[in-house]
């Protein structure tokens, strides 16, 4: 007989056993790019609006 041991680190739990045969199969994993909620983008352009508006404010301001 083979032993074995399985840690799942999240929850610190160790389980441990005894088994003749384990099968192992082809995991296949696909990621898929991130993409950004739309709350996101409103809130990145928003933020490009306010930096441009205090610089082209802060040149009308500046004395010449």
């Amino acid at each position: 007989m083979n032993t074995f041991t399985v840690q799942y680190d999240e929850e610190n739990t160790v389980y441990t056993g005894t088994t003749e045969k384990v099968g192992l199969a082809a995991l296949q994993q696909t990621v898929n790019g991130a993409v950004p909620e739309p709350g996101t983008w409103a809130l990145m352009i928003g933020g490009f609006a306010g930096v441009g508006a205090a610089l082209r404010r802060r040149r009308r301001l500046a004395p010449s």
